[in-house]
């Protein structure tokens, strides 16, 4: 009888070790993630060394293209593994100011062609948002916003799309890039102020006609410029859903950085305090609540025209920024989920999945993501056609991490 039960004993150990062990190395089993993390970094092969990564675009073969603060892109072949594979330089923003460099901050891949009489496709061509590459300085040239396409096989030939758009003073530039089902190029862009009127933080600057909105443009030197829609403070990345909808993370105000207008753009105004960050769905036309005296637009969140956010990122100051769609069906409920970075906040939130509404005018539940990670000022996202990875750029880290699915037969 001891000798059995012994052995039950021995066996009931045996399987609450086997459990713990499950435990450690099995996230899916015990309702983490889902995702396997692999750190990517990688030695350049130029004289520019990889670090402090700004924004990600994936071309349709699968190379991850990476644009970092200074202007230079990072063209990477991954393996299987998510191993660098190889690793060529794009020096075409980088090479136009050396000494105060350029800001790369969009990316965004065009349609793949075919040339006259070749069965061989060419591209897609790459284009790439860049500006003044200095921080709150007063020399910062305040017309240098710039949307260049990059072509040929190396991308070492550039071609200006949009040129003189606004930079700001301080941080705040020609942003985020995307295409939309129309055809047209779509530019998020950063204001001048605080809240509207010019401060001392900001360098007195004044908003400019063409700052703090979202652009559309022809993706042709020389195409038009226009505004789609107005009020957005510092809009970093958008992205157009396959919904229809085109939606907008935008940086909230920082209290004591400047002030707002009251009813009237000419007066001192009042501190708006810090507010929350901004999920925006855009309409074309529609104002967005920051002000642009330059455009007659005096009313912080409101007006005839305003449209109120559709959602508000809890964090204060969370600086939230990249965004992506989830296009594919591998996992079942992320199919049109919307993941986005939180540059500032604090854990668990650096990642967050929104979950959209069927008509997709509100976010359903916010959900923090792959939080046992820790993540170094996530800056972007990108994700993969076939939605087995997301990358990640860590501004912070000089990294990028690659979140992997494991399906729930390998990770039990």
């Amino acid at each position: 009888m001891k000798h059995i039960l012994r052995r039950v004993l021995r066996t009931a150990l045996c399987l609450l070790s086997a459990a713990l062990f499950t435990a450690l190395i099995s996230p899916w089993a015990f309702g983490q993630s889902g995702f396997s993390r692999k750190i990517i970094t990688f030695n350049s092969p130029c004289d520019v060394p990889f670090e402090h990564p700004t924004t990600l675009a994936l071309r349709p073969d699968g190379r991850l293209f990476v644009g970092q603060q200074n202007g230079m892109i990072f063209m990477l072949t991954l393996d299987a593994q998510l191993n660098v594979a190889s690793v060529k330089c794009i020096p075409t923003i980088y090479d136009r100011d050396k000494v105060n460099h350029r800001l790369v901050t969009g990316m965004a891949f065009g349609s793949y062609f075919f040339a006259a009489g070749s069965p061989s496709y060419i591209g897609p061509d790459l284009y790439v948002s860049h500006s003044d590459g200095r921080f709150y300085d007063d020399n910062i040239d305040i017309h240098s916003g710039t949307v260049t396409k990059l072509v040929g096989s190396d991308y070492l030939t550039g071609v200006d799309i949009a040129a003189n758009l606004p930079r700001s003073r301080a941080d705040h530039a020609p942003n985020g890039l995307a295409f939309g089902p129309d055809g047209m190029l779509y530019l998020a862009i950063g204001g001048n102020t605080n809240a509207g009127l010019p401060s001392q933080f900001f360098r007195w600057l004044d908003e400019m006609p063409l700052g703090a909105g979202v652009l559309k443009i022809e993706p042709t030197p020389g195409g038009a410029v226009s505004l789609y829609a107005t009020g957005l403070r510092n809009p970093y990345d958008l992205v157009w859903h396959s919904n229809g909808n085109l939606y907008v993370n935008d940086n909230g105000a920082n209290g004591g950085l400047g002030n707002r207008p009251l009813q009237g753009c000419g007066d001192d105004g009042t501190d708006p305090g810090t507010t929350h960050d901004e999920l925006n769905r855009i309409l074309a036309g529609r104002y967005y609540g920051h002000p642009n005296p330059s455009r007659g637009e005096c009313i912080f969140n409101g007006g005839r025209n305003f449209v109120a956010p559709m959602y508000q990122y809890s964090d204060l100051g969370s600086s939230s920024d990249g965004i992506a769609e989830y296009t594919a069906t591998l996992i079942p409920g992320f199919h049109g989920n919307l993941f986005t970075t939180n540059f500032s906040a604090p854990a668990p939130r650096k990642i967050m999945r929104l979950v959209l509404s069927a008509d997709g005018k509100q976010v359903t539940s916010a959900l923090p993501f792959a939080s046992e990670y820790d993540y170094l000022n996530p800056l972007d996202v990108v994700i993969s056609d076939d939605g087995t990875t997301l990358f990640i750029a860590e501004y912070g880290g000089n990294r990028i991490s690659a979140l992997r699915w494991q399906s729930p037969t390998a990770g039990s």
